[in-house]
């Protein structure tokens, strides 16, 4: 009788299906216990917070996280009705003035109201290259200024109320006649009341020009400068009197140290970018070209991590 066949050896085995021991446990969310998330659901904290964002900082808000949007879900309606509103909130809307909006609400640069972008105004021409004030030599210079003092974006981003518009105007014109009285007196033209000279506009507290100077006026820059005596015949004046009424109320005693005027009465300097200033709408430093350039090589260095 023959033998029986040999049973067959397979070379895999069946794998036995996965049990619900097995599985792989579910990823704790982590933003659930976070600090953050947990204290968006502190309504009291969500209304204070609110009245401080537009409705586009508040929808990031919310973006940051899954736990972040599901806890401020419940309250979106409240929310929204409680987000920062524009200055002019409730103001009739007119064919020169559209209605306000929520979602782009911004502090005017120099008064710091709040804004919205439907009543912000663009300053005409020649008004961004008027703005700028100028510096004494050491504040022009020195590296920490770059380091302590803002940085103006207004060149790019200029965020101003009408009425800042029109007053900065005006003072922006008697800083121009004040500088052009003090270079016409250099120049020996008679100046009517006397032609007061221009300090540093980073202010006597701040002036780099003015350390170690305390209860002094400000010192000639680099160079002795003659007082201006009247000349006969001379028929130009200067009548600085009219400055206040044009707006212009920075007083000597605040200024620093004394700058330098060639001759130059639009301050060109500033808005080619030959020299650093300062901005008279936000207060700003306003970089030279030669600033800009140092900037991209210490960017560029700290890229290649040298």
């Amino acid at each position: 009788m023959d033998p029986s066949p040999p049973t067959p050896v397979y070379s895999h085995s069946i794998t036995p299906l996965t049990t619900p021991s097995t599985l792989p446990p579910l990823k704790t969310n982590l933003n659930a216990s976070h600090l953050l998330p947990r204290t968006l659901t502190l309504y009291p904290f969500l209304a204070s917070l609110a009245q401080h964002l537009d409705h586009t900082d508040l929808s990031s808000l919310a973006s940051t996280c899954q736990q972040a949007h599901t806890n401020l879900s419940p309250y979106r309606t409240s929310l929204l009705s409680l987000s920062l509103q524009c200055i002019h909130a409730g103001h009739p809307a007119s064919a020169a003035r559209p209605p306000c909006t929520r979602d782009l609400v911004r502090p005017c640069t120099t008064c710091h109201a709040p804004l919205c972008r439907n009543c912000k105004t663009k300053p005409r021409a020649p008004a961004p290259h008027t703005r700028f004030r100028r510096l004494c030599t050491p504040c022009r210079r020195s590296p920490e200024v770059l380091k302590t003092a803002p940085r103006c974006k207004c060149a790019d981003d200029a965020w101003i109320c009408r009425a800042c518009c029109s007053a900065q105007g005006r003072a922006d014109e008697a800083y121009r006649v004040r500088c052009g009285a003090w270079a016409a007196a250099r120049e020996g033209f008679r100046v009517q009341g006397g032609a007061a000279r221009v300090g540093c506009a980073r202010g006597r507290a701040e002036c780099v020009g003015m350390e170690g100077q305390e209860g002094q006026e400000g010192y000639d820059d680099e160079e002795e400068e003659e007082e201006v005596e009247e000349e006969e015949g001379t028929v130009e004046e200067w009548d600085l009197e009219s400055l206040q009424g044009m707006g212009y109320s920075e007083g000597r005693r605040r200024e620093g140290r004394w700058v330098q005027w060639h001759g130059s009465v639009d301050l060109n300097k500033e808005a080619l970018g030959e020299y650093r200033g300062v901005c008279s709408w936000c207060e700003g430093i306003t970089l030279s070209l030669v600033d800009e350039q140092r900037e991209r090589e210490r960017e560029e260095r700290e890229g290649r991590g040298v």
